[in-house]
């Protein structure tokens, strides 16, 4: 075999690894929807309670998670994707030490601000916290740990064929673009409550996009993923909080 015929194997089969797994989700994510239709249709009133049960959400993030990983160990054990090409590596500490906790705290300081002001003008009058959003308070964790394994495939199917710099923010793209055939991810951005929380994927999607081009570490990914998240949530529960206390004390004056 050729050293071109070579190097056309390598982009090809990340790829292929990739749109597979593209391919799956797309039509994996509809059958939650599906079952809660079908559910909800059923004359029986038991079976519609079970279409509108809460714990739908976090059943829905926990699969999701499942899929993630399993799909990324499957890409993994089959040498579809190379481990330096999702950052498997060791966490350096020493390398990431005078940059990452200086980008995690600005970031989560920029996240805050910026929740703070779409909350202003938003003004919902639902609890979307963490454990509304994400089913309970231990999805958010799921949700993050996911979205990074999510990421880790796309980058991994792009990097060969675009480069380590490109290839990390096409796959950043990619995961917007493709998040909008979810009927969940549309669904919240249809509620005032849930915009936000989908714009926050969207954002932080870059921001970790970035710190694997400066680090080349799925870990330092993680953690600025996570830093901006922990701090939006932070700012939205007290923001939520402060909000409904002055609506119970504007309805006990005017009572």
């Amino acid at each position: 075999m050729s050293l071109f015929e070579n190097l056309n194997l390598a982009v090809a089969r990340p790829l292929m690894a990739g749109g597979v797994f593209l391919i799956a989700w797309a039509l994996a994510a509809q059958v939650p929807t599906l079952l809660r239709r079908w559910l909800a249709g059923r004359g029986d009133s038991r079976w519609q309670r079970l279409a509108g049960a809460p714990a739908w959400p976090f059943v829905g993030r926990i699969l999701a998670l499942a899929y993630a990983i399993g799909a990324l160990y499957l890409i993994l054990q089959q040498a579809y994707i190379e481990p330096s090409h999702i950052g498997l590596g060791p966490l350096r500490w020493e390398e990431l030490a005078p940059w990452l906790p200086v980008v995690a705290g600005l970031t989560s300081l920029w996240v805050a601000i910026l929740w703070a002001a779409v909350w202003r003008d938003l003004r919902p009058s639902a609890d979307h916290s963490p454990r509304a959003a994400y089913g309970t308070i231990l999805g958010l964790p799921a949700h993050l740990i996911g979205e990074e394994a999510w990421a880790a495939i796309l980058r991994g199917a792009l990097i060969p064929a675009l480069g380590l710099y490109w290839g990390p923010l096409a796959a950043a793209l990619a995961r917007g673009l493709v998040s909008l055939v979810s009927p969940s991810a549309r669904d919240r951005c249809r509620a005032d409550a849930g915009r936000p929380f989908a714009y926050l994927d969207w954002a932080m999607e870059w921001v970790a996009a970035g710190c694997f081009i400066a680090s080349g570490s799925l870990w330092a990914s993680l953690i600025a993923r996570a830093a901006g998240h922990l701090a939006a949530n932070l700012v939205h529960r007290g923001l939520y909080l402060w909000a409904r206390h002055r609506a119970q004390r504007g309805s006990v004056e005017t009572g």
